[in-house]
């Protein structure tokens, strides 16, 4: 399907700032046609001036992504120079009225930072609403209908019918059951790796590592296969990263992902959701810089190429992932 070349990885990055610090009003009282809030990093609208992105510098703003086409009336070509002397990365992903799609949906996605401070616009924030309401839909359980208000509420307006169509277009619709179905898994399978993991804890951590890597053994033959974990730093060479992605995670690992973000990833073959793993304090007592005698010994034991160390909590772990 077309859409999948456009695709490579849906990748996220991070900040420490929280557009919540900060009444909507704020944003809204922009010379920016259209200006609101997304959520706590993301705004949006149509074309802002010179004096709007005073206004972003401000609040932490350090990524623009315009929608514009270069040549399209009243297109601001001093717009990338004003983002890099306020020091911001500038992003263009030139889509036209006549090419809202699953495939350019797609293309932002992969250019949204999950909490890295952003601005998206175009020149009225018609098409800013209209791909975000694709995205909406497909990640999110909402109907036709909900997605649309969703992007009327961040600026789709004449672009509502074309959207509309995209949405019950059937490689849409086929995608979004795909992308469902796979979330479902990756939570059965991450609860039930934690469940078994406590129940083994109640013996002792040195139990528990066992107990691990007997779980993973029993879902893979009973056909949770489907289901696999990864990490630039794993403890069974198994679990080695495919070249795809091996990507998404060292551009995770330098950027703060979701924990709860769910995302595509192309291999070249396949559609792979990928979600992120996150170190929590349970975790540390295998995976921390230092473990106790017992803990070593069981983990030489059972996986002596064991590169999965030296970790604190709430540092990047690696992903679950699933081919939809």
């Amino acid at each position: 399907m077309k859409w999948k070349k456009a695709v490579i990885a849906i990748l996220l990055g991070g900040s420490s700032l929280a557009w919540a610090q900060w009444d909507e009003s704020q944003v809204q009282a922009l010379k920016m046609p259209q200006s609101g809030v997304v959520n706590d990093h993301l705004i949006v609208g149509g074309q802002p001036d010179e004096d709007d992105f005073k206004s972003f510098k401000s609040w932490g703003v350090v990524r623009v992504i315009n929608l514009r086409v270069p040549g399209e009336k009243n297109f601001v070509a001093e717009e990338e120079a004003w983002a890099k002397s306020a020091g911001m990365e500038y992003l263009s992903l030139p889509v036209a009225g006549k090419d809202i799609s699953l495939e350019q949906s797609l293309a932002l996605k992969k250019l949204l930072g999950g909490q890295k401070k952003t601005l998206l616009h175009c020149s009225s924030s018609n098409r800013v609403g209209a791909l975000l309401a694709i995205n909406r839909f497909l990640f999110e359980p909402m109907s036709t209908k909900e997605a649309l208000a969703y992007g009327e509420k961040h600026g789709l307006k004449s672009l509502e019918e074309m959207t509309k169509g995209v949405l019950n277009d059937p490689e849409t619709q086929a995608l979004k059951k795909k992308i469902t179905a796979g979330k479902k898994r990756i939570k059965q399978y991450g609860m039930s790796l934690k469940g078994k993991l406590m129940d083994g804890m109640k013996k002792g951590p040195a139990q528990a590592v066992q107990s691990c890597q007997l779980a993973v053994k029993e879902m893979r033959e009973t056909g949770s296969e489907r289901v696999g974990r990864s990490s630039l730093k794993v403890r069974n060479p198994e679990n080695s990263p495919e070249p795809a992605l091996q990507a998404v995670l060292k551009e995770w690992q330098d950027r703060k992902v979701g924990a709860d973000d769910f995302q595509l990833v192309e291999d070249g073959k396949s559609m792979i959701l990928a979600k992120p793993i996150y170190m929590q304090g349970l975790c540390v007592t295998c995976h921390g810089a230092k473990v106790s005698p017992d803990i070593e010994a069981q983990l030489k034991k059972l996986y002596p190429q064991d590169l999965a160390r030296g970790y604190k909590v709430g540092d990047f772990r690696g992903v679950f992932h699933t081919e939809i």
